[in-house]
């Protein structure tokens, strides 16, 4: 299926220090991507006779592209913050980043954290508990990672964004409901005929 076949779009940004491994969490659960400064993926969900485009947004973490990463997140419906389990500094560094984001001001994105293991040569110096604890001081949902050897596992914080977002959408569906979620309409509604079928139940 194509993108011009979706029902609904939304757009989920992951967001951490350089070298944390949110690229290789997008590879392990996109087919395919777009190349830019920003890389652009794609994953297409089907799911009750709906299809949903997730745009992921892998945005780099070097401090001088800090600004463009803050603007880049505005109008996604989840974020996914990122940092390596064998350097606490990436999880330190997460508070920064998360101050950036609060002039967004947008209460209907749904936040997870993942605790990724890139090296599996270097000691873990996060703990779960201290994982979880962060997470839990800010209302995210804590995940672990580690794509040397649960490659399955890291798809977990996609899934559960999705399902997440998914029960936002209303049944039967109602455009006005979906303003202020970041969920879009998608081009499969883009003809008069469709458009007349937009109310509909995925019963």
């Amino acid at each position: 299926m194509t993108d011009s076949e979706s029902h609904f779009t939304f757009k989920i940004c992951l967001v951490g220090d350089s070298h944390v491994g949110k690229t290789d969490l997008c590879k392990n659960y996109v087919e395919r991507a777009t190349d830019s400064s920003v890389f652009r993926y794609h994953k297409q969900i089907e799911n009750e006779n709906r299809l949903y485009t997730m745009e992921i947004y892998d945005l780099p973490g070097a401090h001088r592209h800090a600004d463009m990463a803050s603007h880049m997140c505005s109008g996604s419906a989840g974020l996914v913050y990122v940092f390596d389990k064998t350097r606490r500094q990436t999880l330190t560094r997460l508070d920064d980043i998360r101050e950036r984001l609060k002039t967004l001001g947008n209460d209907a994105m749904t936040s997870v954290l993942v605790g990724n293991r890139r090296d599996s040569r270097r000691p873990e110096v996060v703990t779960y508990e201290d994982g979880r604890a962060y997470a839990s001081k800010y209302g995210m949902t804590y995940f672990e990672t580690n794509l040397s050897t649960e490659r399955e596992n890291a798809k977990q914080p996609f899934d559960f964004l999705f399902t997440e977002i998914e029960d936002r959408i209303p049944d039967p569906v109602h455009p006005s409901a979906l303003v202020n979620q970041n969920i879009h309409i998608g081009p499969a509604f883009d003809t008069p005929e469709m458009r007349a079928k937009l109310f509909f139940s995925k019963k």
